[in-house]
């Protein structure tokens, strides 16, 4: 980015002032706009834009929720019907609604799906 010119910051409006102090991470909220020029006028540079650390994709559900619990309900009986796995979900995996249940079943297929 390129520095800003003594006589620029003097012809900025007030959202430009803002703008351009926030950019260069100067708290603005309670300066004057004089005093937001004077700022600008020492932090002429604009600094380098942060480099964002990418997270890693997590495999599978975490531990202790209620989708790793009704997952493993699911692979223990994979061969039951839908209905009756949705039962096992309400009954032994902590849901509390058929319509939850048959999100996570739809979910939990899905998953498993792809990984094979």
């Amino acid at each position: 980015m390129t520095a800003l010119t003594n006589d620029q910051i003097e012809k900025m409006s007030k959202g430009d002032l803002a703008k351009a102090c926030k950019a260069r991470g100067i708290k603005y909220g309670k300066l004057s706009l004089m005093q937001q020029r004077d700022e600008l006028k020492k932090n002429k540079e604009e600094p380098a834009p942060k480099a964002k650390a990418k997270r890693e994709k997590q495999e599978g559900f975490r531990e202790g929720t209620k989708a790793a619990k009704c997952a493993e309900l699911f692979k223990e009986n994979s061969k039951l019907a839908r209905k009756d796995v949705i039962d096992l979900f309400l009954k032994k995996g902590g849901l509390t609604s058929k319509a939850a249940a048959n999100t996570y079943y739809q979910n939990i297929k899905a998953k498993l799906a792809s990984k094979s």
